[in-house]
């Protein structure tokens, strides 16, 4: 009976969430099963429609909307970079952390940049979350207007070679510290979550920014998982304390 088996059309046009480009398009066509199965089928999915986080959903990944980005300092571009134009004659550009992410455009990662001065490098003039540009040779490029709706990056210097950078999505906070490490460089630095404890002030050399999903579809951010080096100079593994957890 039709009564008895999923509506695919009907699945169909409810659509779905994405996150930051990765939209849910598409149903699974199901084979015939009893009604309370679909039912409870439709009831997760319209609860992922009804209560969708800020996630990016409405944006495509990186865009030229022509929008000027300010930076804090007012001396750095804010328009998409090469590579190797980041520097300029008076900062010294340092690429603290590249994070991944396992939902939207592969080749689009996100970087943490900082710039020093060139005649003063004990001091942290600027920092800057923007994309990156894997097969590009690590271009830059701000993010939109639309991921500036759906990331709430907020940037605090504590002084000269001190800053805390928030990056909140999704009803997460992650928090960056950026200062410098026992080697004089510039560094992120953020609180983890290892099988072995929390380690906090680990040195941030990598991230992955990892979805929550339904049907294997994107409808949020889950975890932001790093790897660091602890004060000891061990490498660990784990997930960064969530602000809002």
């Amino acid at each position: 009976s039709s009564l008895l088996q999923c509506d695919a059309s009907h699945m169909a046009r409810l659509g779905g969430c994405n996150l930051w480009g990765s939209q849910y398009r598409h149903a699974r066509v199901l084979p015939p099963r009893p009604i309370y199965a679909c039912a409870t089928a439709n009831l997760a999915l319209a609860a992922c429609l009804g209560g969708c986080p800020r996630n990016g959903s409405d944006t495509q990944g990186p865009e030229d909307d022509g929008t000027a980005v300010p930076n804090v300092a007012g001396s750095l571009p804010n328009h998409k970079t090469a590579g190797d134009a980041l520097s300029t004659p008076t900062m010294q550009h340092v690429e603290l952390v590249r994070i991944t992410r396992n939902f939207g455009k592969s080749n689009f990662e996100i970087a943490l940049d900082a710039w020093t001065p060139v005649d003063n490098p004990r001091e942290i003039a600027d920092v800057r979350l923007w994309w990156a540009v894997a097969d590009r040779d690590g271009e830059r490029g701000p993010f939109s207007a639309k991921s500036r709706d759906s990331l709430e990056i907020e940037y605090e210097r504590i002084d000269s070679g001190n800053w805390r950078v928030d990056l909140g999505s999704d009803k997460h906070v992650f928090r960056f510290w950026v200062g410098y490490d026992g080697s004089g460089a510039p560094a992120a630095f953020a609180d983890v979550d290892t099988p072995e404890g929390r380690v906090e002030h680990c040195h941030v050399t990598r991230g992955q920014l990892t979805a929550r999903k339904i049907f294997g579809a994107p409808v949020g951010i889950r975890d932001f998982e790093v790897e660091c080096v602890d004060a000891e100079g061990a490498q660990r593994s784990g997930k960064m304390v969530d602000q809002e957890g």
